[in-house]
């Protein structure tokens, strides 16, 4: 109930705070434009770069902390309909998996996974919901060879994704060296040592 009221008062008092926006706005023009330029980029260019660090920790939070992983590399995602039941998103996000990460996972195999520190910290609350580690080749349900173009294209909402990134990935989930496992959401993450990369797949 509180939540609704949140909501309600948000739409209720969003026009007057575009009026006001509006108004200052106007004011600072007819003063001071070059003032008016410096405050209206910064209006624009403060919430973008909010939104994409608010991303990029979303999603590094979707990897284990002991991979030390702080870098995306690509991310290529769409998104249909509204947000909740109904709606539908795919996406590949790919991470830099650091030398040292990449070379311990080589030399430990498939027991490092079993070592991953699974503490309740906001870090680890996505990958605590996913299942047993697994080591590569993959396979779809049935028992094919797994492909990314067919796993993002699952519900009928694929995506281009570009062409050596892919090609990469399929390679790489066809041989034995790299690890997976199936999370939430029609989620993969899959661990690449080889090429020191991981990358985290959805479809749903």
């Amino acid at each position: 109930m509180l939540g609704l009221f949140i909501l309600l008062a948000i739409f209720a008092l969003t026009p007057v705070v575009i009026y006001f926006i509006y108004d200052f706005l106007k004011v600072l023009y007819s003063r001071n434009r070059l003032f008016f330029v410096i405050v209206l980029i910064a209006m624009i260019v403060a919430p973008y770069s909010w939104y994409k660090n608010y991303e990029q920790t979303f999603y590094l939070n979707h990897i284990p902390r002991e991979m030390a992983v702080t870098n995306i590399l690509y991310q290529k995602t769409e998104s249909w309909g509204v947000f909740g039941p109904g709606a539908n998103e795919t996406g590949i996000i790919v991470f830099e998996l650091p030398e040292s990460s990449a070379k311990t996972i080589k030399n430990t195999g498939i027991d490092y996974f079993s070592i991953l520190s699974l503490e309740d910290t906001p870090r680890n609350e996505y990958i605590r919901q996913c299942g047993e580690w697994s080591e590569t080749p993959m396979k779809n349900d049935s028992n094919s060879s797994w492909i990314l173009g067919n796993f993002l294209d699952q519900y009928g909402f694929g995506i281009a994704v570009d062409s050596n990134i892919e090609k990469k990935v399929n390679l790489a989930v066809s041989k034995s060296g790299s690890y997976f496992t199936n999370c939430r959401g029609s989620t993969i993450l899959i661990v690449i040592p080889e090429i020191n990369k991981v990358v985290m797949v959805y479809a749903g």
